[in-house]
């Protein structure tokens, strides 16, 4: 049996990627079914002081780790090279995305100010203008009702954050 150090130097193995989770399960479980069958034949005195250690490999992120590029590179020629520029173009790609969120926001909120800032102004106007020409202040004052309404509302809203 192999002392377990002498594997954490090893490259990965270029075995072909299982397509699903469910058989690369299956395969693990056969192969730790043959471990447990072989440490069952060995005579006693071998099986003390035996170590068995599992080493497995995983990686998370936009791009595997050197020693994994270089495998898929002996494997298929260029394939380090491909993955490299594929991880670039989606990060490009995915910063345009949030870059116009961004500015659809940003042109969201402020559009919605200036048009509420126009709508009170407007309101505010129209009834200046009516009390000017006599109407009545009873008639012209529900036109001034919802953009102070909302004003006030806005500066209750703001003060609770």
């Amino acid at each position: 049996m192999q002392n377990p150090s002498d594997d954490t130097d090893k490259q990965p193995s270029t075995k072909k990627a299982e397509t699903s989770n469910n058989s690369i399960t299956q395969q693990d479980s056969q192969q730790e079914k043959a471990l447990e069958e072989i440490y069952e034949n060995l005579p006693e005195e071998q099986k003390e002081g035996l170590t068995l250690a599992e080493l497995k490999m995983a990686y998370s992120g936009p791009l595997p780790p050197p020693g994994f590029l270089k495998e898929y590179d002996k494997i298929v020629p260029g394939a380090a090279k491909q993955i490299l520029e594929s991880t670039w173009k989606e990060q490009r790609h995915r910063h345009r995305w949030e870059n116009l969120s961004l500015y659809n926001d940003i042109f969201m909120q402020s559009g919605g100010l200036i048009c509420g800032l126009l709508l009170t102004v407007g309101c505010i106007a129209v009834y200046v203008w009516l009390i000017e020409h006599n109407v009545d202040w009873l008639v012209a004052a529900p036109l001034l009702t919802p953009p102070l309404l909302s004003v006030a509302l806005q500066m209750i809203k703001s003060k609770e954050k």
